[in-house]
């Protein structure tokens, strides 16, 4: 027998590098979105220091590569560490209903400009 009263769910994704070969991605991120909740982004590195690196790159006009070698760790993948979670509060029911209709949504997003 499923109970008829709200519950409160805890969803976690963490994130522990990411491999972006052969493409061109300088800030990555990653979205996740699940059921109609907000969109949930995982930041590579703390924006404020993306903007000072950003400033720094466009006075020096310097050409840009592809990936900065710098963020990427010893595999050649960005390394996140990092993870984001959120409460659900809805009936046990109706979010089994949900999870087993709809996808969880997930992207990688390059955060330059």
């Amino acid at each position: 027998m499923v109970a008829s009263t709200d519950s409160l769910f805890s969803v976690e994704l963490v994130v522990e590098s990411v491999a972006i070969p052969n493409e061109s991605c300088l800030f990555p991120a990653v979205a996740f979105r699940l059921l109609d909740y907000p969109t949930l982004i995982i930041h590579s590195m703390n924006p404020h220091q993306g903007d000072n690196i950003r400033r720094k790159l466009t006075a020096n006009k310097s050409p840009l590569p592809k990936q900065f070698p710098a963020l990427l760790d010893e595999t050649g993948a960005f390394a996140f560490r990092k993870g984001k979670s959120c409460l659900l509060k809805m009936m046990i029911a109706t979010l089994l209903r949900h999870l087993q209709n709809t996808p969880l949504y997930v992207m990688i997003l390059d955060t330059w400009p």
